[in-house]
């Protein structure tokens, strides 16, 4: 299980960059489920919403509708609580957070109390969580702690920034000691340093570059250059990320289990 998250500088929305990591691996053949959990107000699924010309409803089909439902958290009830892009073959479920930062903490926390039941959904699709360090939350820092890995996009253009990285980073309990998720870094922006230089400062490894790009024309596709390029770089790390995720967790998730439906409230509205 991994995650996305922005850091408090960084400019990029972690949850564009998630959504177009799990289109790569859905394209590429990969079953999975990007999770919401960013409490800042962004509102993914307003802004996917308008970039794809769809409607997504969180409290009608979302974490929120989730929770309400008061069951154990399974592969199929969850597919009833999802949205999908592609429902020809349901490769990628959406599954769209609270807009409020309260509604968004405390759905982190219920996710963090149903690891396990993650884990399971894990084993047939790749969870991918997409979250915030903007707005401290101990609800969302536990559920961090509990997933296998972790990638931070950040800027790095001095070594200020660097500094206020790493302290930001160790407040949430990220690339510091061995017992907590692996963390890596995305760096956003042209660097002051070599990517070699940055992992040796900070003590983590760098999985790419991307470029400052407009985040809703980078959720709306690579037309133009400067997209086109922001898109091969996105690509780039999410084959990286998910060339990590079956050497942490010792599973693939290419194939859907027995008996499971294709079902998700993935016909779009």
């Amino acid at each position: 299980m991994l995650a996305v998250v922005s850091s408090s500088r960084a400019g990029l929305d972690a949850g564009t960059l998630a959504y177009r990591v799990a289109s790569a691996w859905s394209s590429g053949g990969t079953r999975a489920v990007l999770v919401d959990v960013d409490n800042t107000g962004s509102a993914l699924s307003e802004r996917l919403g308008e970039a794809t010309r769809h409607v997504f409803s969180p409290s009608e089909s979302g974490l929120p509708s989730l929770i309400a439902a008061r069951s154990r958290l399974t592969l199929r009830l969850l597919a009833e609580h999802c949205y999908s892009l592609d429902p020809a073959d349901g490769s990628l479920w959406l599954l769209f957070g609270a807009h409020h930062h309260e509604g968004a903490g405390h759905a982190a926390g219920w996710l963090a109390e149903r690891l396990d039941d993650l884990s399971g959904i894990h084993r047939h699709r790749l969870v991918l969580v997409a979250g915030s360090l903007r707005r401290p939350d101990s609800r969302l820092a536990d559920l961090l702690a509990g997933l296998s890995a972790v990638t931070v996009v950040a800027p790095a253009g001095d070594r200020e920034a660097l500094f206020e990285l790493r302290r930001e980073l160790a407040a949430w309990g990220l690339g510091v000691g061995p017992s907590g998720p692996r963390t890596s870094l995305v760096v956003e922006g042209a660097p002051a340093f070599k990517d070699s230089e940055i992992a040796k400062s900070m003590g983590l490894g760098v999985l790419g570059r991307v470029p400052v790009a407009d985040d809703q024309k980078l959720l709306r596709g690579p037309a133009g250059l400067r997209r086109r390029f922001a898109r091969h770089a996105i690509d780039s790390i999410a084959e990286r990320m998910r060339e990590v995720a079956p050497r942490l967790d010792g599973r693939h998730a290419p194939a859907p289990a027995a008996g499971e439906g294709s079902g998700t409230r993935a016909d779009v509205a």
